[in-house]
């Protein structure tokens, strides 16, 4: 009888939980379109102010994250100036990451050749 009563209290558990879990879920699906929304409508903006398409996949703003939301509503949020400074900064940055990953990839490949001469000097002959 207690484990036919045990069995039947987690049914009524589970029931609790799933009516909870839809709700959450509503509440959650309901909070990320406006998220969703508000990302585009800051899209939109950036776009209208002369922020290219291409300027804003460059920053990474192609895919959705909470951490880009934010980044792009303080840039919709941000003076013609203070945009214009952001946008110019970015860019020169990305300028200096790509000479620093091509020095990075020169010396890789140096030292992946470096290594390939040491491993056939140490070959030894059969």
């Amino acid at each position: 009888l207690e484990s036919l009563q045990g069995q039947y209290e987690l049914w009524d558990t589970l029931d609790n939980e799933v009516t909870i879990s839809a709700e959450t879920i509503a509440n959650a699906t309901a909070s990320q379109k406006e998220s969703y929304d508000n990302y585009i409508a800051n899209l939109e903006s950036l776009q209208n102010r002369g922020v290219s398409a291409a300027q804003l996949l460059a920053m990474g703003f192609g895919e959705y994250s909470e951490e880009g939301a934010q980044a792009l509503a303080g840039l919709a949020a941000a003076s013609d100036t203070d945009l214009s400074k952001a946008i110019g900064n970015f860019e020169s940055a990305g300028e200096s990451s790509g000479i620093l990953a091509g020095a990075l990839a020169d010396e890789k490949d140096y030292w992946d050749t470096a290594l390939w001469n040491v491993i056939a000097m140490l070959r030894v002959p059969k």
